[in-house]
């Protein structure tokens, strides 16, 4: 199957995961087969207004709609830090039944990662090197007032070759602005129906999550701290840390 755009055309190769909000799949530019990228489809849906793969690429500012401003926060985003731990935005666009983004590929999660090796848990030094990272990436997020709100080791993953020791963070579908257009905290909502968030991802979520209480960045930093607890001990062993 090809997927065509202004920019090229892009060959599908292999499914790499799908979620509640879409699939993602792994495709090669069909003038550059050496060109490989990450590529999210989202189909179109009556019911929902926004396209959440447009919240992923207007996710710095809401108001800003031109792709010239969403390439400009971009380039801002990538300097924040020498490093960046956000992925590239090759190309967007939209077909007659869904969106489509193809970004820039990265590796394995770190939730596979942690999987993959044989005491199903992270050296104190790798724990501690990636978590660092992956507050990093939380915390140039919240700069431009937006939380995550689904931080777990699934949704970081590391790049591929010269970039495999960086940690990238991903998904932003139920990411939230958390600032007016005046830069000021907007005031929270009384009540939060948080029910259909926690599938799967229970064991990482905030207690104002539970609560259904409006959520914050030190909830994220709640979350990362739970991961940070996860990477340090095998599949399991961590149930009763995770009982409030």
């Amino acid at each position: 199957m090809v997927i065509e755009s202004s920019k090229g055309n892009y060959v599908v190769m292999k499914l790499l995961g799908e979620g509640g909000f879409g699939a993602v799949y792994k495709v090669r530019d069909q003038k550059n087969p050496l060109n490989e990228y990450a590529m999210k489809v989202e189909k179109k849906l009556k019911s929902r207004r926004h396209s959440k793969l447009k919240m992923e690429n207007h996710w710095m500012l809401s108001d800003l709609r031109t792709i010239q401003a969403q390439i400009a926060i971009l380039k801002v985003v990538s300097q924040e830090r020498k490093q960046s731990h956000f992925t590239v935005i090759i190309d967007r666009g939209k077909k007659a039944k869904f969106y489509f983004l193809v970004m820039e590929l990265v590796g394995s999660s770190l939730a596979s990662l942690k999987m993959s090796l044989p005491t199903r848990m992270f050296s104190l030094s790798t724990a501690m090197g990636a978590s660092i990272q992956c507050l990093e990436a939380c915390e140039d997020l919240h700069k431009y007032g937006f939380i995550h709100r689904d931080l777990k080791p699934a949704n970081y993953a590391c790049g591929l070759g010269e970039k495999r020791r960086i940690v990238y963070i991903l998904d932003f579908g139920i990411a939230r602005k958390i600032l007016n257009s005046k830069g000021e905290l907007k005031a929270p909502r009384e009540f939060v129906r948080f029910k259909w968030f926690l599938k799967g991802t229970i064991r990482f979520a905030s207690i104002a999550c539970h609560r259904n209480v409006e959520m914050s960045a030190k909830d994220d930093c709640e979350s990362w701290f739970y991961m940070l607890l996860d990477f340090l001990a095998p599949r399991g062993s961590t149930s009763n840390l995770f009982q409030y």
